[in-house]
């Protein structure tokens, strides 16, 4: 953007747009001076105009890993209402536990300032130590048992997330949320596809609500969290929960080679360097300035899929640990 004022012999008053190579010209002529606004537009600065083509999104598609399909009735089953009251009870008890605060620091107020009667006092320190009460119930006694499981289930079970175990270990794991394909790869080192990714993790962990002696993981995405239990796949987003049986749900193994923009994962297959903007033949495009280096790295690409909404695509840096979970792709599927 450039701004400029300058002296005219002009007597009137007029306003003109004018089109630039570089961008758009806002001119305003008022009786001995004009004012002048230059808005540049985005991609200029190149040696040459290049091809309005080029670079430029064909098509784009955001991944919706999360439908409302995926979630059952308010009605349904027991155990996922009973994990929704959970998380509610859990948020409840959090917000009304920080009323402690709040009260030690009215108490701060009426003492060094200006009085504050007291019942105000006391009923903040209540509210506090109710949701102080609540979140320790929620967290010990209330826990909800995951019990009566057969052994045949439960080796099943330690089968279907032995291959997630071993992708903690991976140095990155993404959840790909938007695809962008371009009209041309030049200017993604000779690779039609761009990438929307969030970092994502899996924990060996359990949530707070549940109490079981059986090993559970946690697929934590960018927008909810997939607990994998004996039984089915549970869903939590907020506090709506989805139980997706297995049966229902596909995993599909598969690898993709990408021109890598972030610092390099320790554990990425490196397949060649590239450049940004690059030519036909995989040299350097020499109209560009900083036309910087790429590294292509090839990634393990895993997507679950149920048929009542849920569809995930995640990346992993390291290729080696996908392949390996390929048999149990099919154990999955057959579970």
């Amino acid at each position: 953007m450039a701004f400029r004022i300058r002296l005219n012999k002009s007597k009137t008053i007029s306003f003109r747009i004018n089109p630039l190579k570089s961008g758009t010209q806002f001119a305003l002529t008022l009786p001995g001076i004009t004012i002048t606004l230059t808005l540049k537009s985005k991609g200029t600065g190149t040696k040459k105009n290049l091809p309005q083509s080029s670079g430029q999104i064909k098509n784009s598609q955001k991944l919706i890993s999360i439908r409302p399909a995926a979630f059952p009735l308010e009605e349904e089953g027991s155990l996922l209402r009973k994990i929704s009251s959970r998380i509610r009870l859990n948020r409840l008890s959090s917000w009304l536990s920080s009323t402690l605060i709040l009260a030690g620091l009215v108490f701060f107020i009426d003492k060094c300032f200006f009085p504050i009667p007291l019942f105000v006092i006391l009923s903040l320190a209540s509210l506090g130590i109710i949701g102080v009460l609540v979140k320790s119930y929620i967290h010990t006694l209330g826990k909800i048992p995951i019990e009566n499981i057969s052994e045949t289930v439960i080796q099943k079970h330690l089968e279907r997330i032995y291959p997630w175990k071993e992708l903690r270990k991976a140095d990155r794991l993404w959840q790909i949320v938007e695809i962008s394909e371009l009209e041309d790869g030049k200017e993604n080192g000779g690779y039609l596809f761009l990438y929307e990714r969030k970092l994502i993790t899996v924990k060996e962990k359990l949530p707070f609500y549940l109490k079981t002696d059986i090993d559970l993981l946690q697929i934590r995405l960018a927008e909810a969290t997939l607990l994998l239990l004996p039984d089915f796949l549970l869903l939590v987003h907020k506090d709506k929960v989805g139980a997706i049986p297995y049966r229902d749900l596909s995993l599909t193994v598969d690898k993709v080679s990408y021109p890598e923009p972030e610092e390099i994962a320790r554990d990425s297959r490196i397949q060649k360097k590239t450049y940004k903007y690059v030519n036909n033949d995989g040299s350097p495009d020499r109209r560009y300035k900083n036309n910087i280096q790429l590294t292509v790295c090839e990634y393990g690409s895993i997507t679950l899929k149920s048929t009542t909404g849920l569809d995930v695509l995640i990346h992993c840096s390291n290729i080696d640990m996908v392949e390996n979970i390929k048999d149990y792709s099919i154990k999955w599927s057959n579970t």
